[in-house]
């Protein structure tokens, strides 16, 4: 299980879902983590999890470490609030006020355990 150290937001909603050729995507937030500190955030579109981790290491936006992700609502702000497809620091997440998972509180930290994929550091280096 990737360490709990992760960037976090509230999350309610749909579960925001594009198309691309046919196939149905999903806006996912991943969350590296690395010797217990997260080494990044980034979104992107893909069909699963797998995929997403796939698309991230494509874009060469993919770190390395432990990853952690899950679907993102369409009312999720951070979809406006950020871009997708480029990693965002730990130093930007925290000026934009988030917190560590062990952080979180109440429904959002619910909220992130049911709907967390997440991959150890030799799996996400496979990908």
């Amino acid at each position: 299980m990737p360490s709990t150290e992760v960037a976090a937001s509230s999350r309610e909603g749909q579960i925001n879902r594009s198309y691309y050729g046919g196939i149905e995507m999903t806006s996912w937030w991943l969350s590296f983590v690395a010797n217990h500190a997260n080494i990044g955030v980034c979104i992107v579109d893909a069909e699963d999890i797998g995929g997403a981790v796939r698309r991230a290491a494509e874009l060469g936006i993919n770190p390395g470490g432990q990853v952690m992700g899950w679907p993102m609502p369409d009312d999720a702000e951070d979809l406006q609030r950020f871009p997708k497809n480029a990693l965002l620091t730990p130093e930007r997440m925290k000026e934009a006020g988030y917190l560590r998972l062990k952080d979180v509180d109440g429904e959002t930290r619910k909220y992130i355990e049911d709907q967390a994929h997440g991959a150890c550091g030799p799996c996400n280096e496979s990908n």
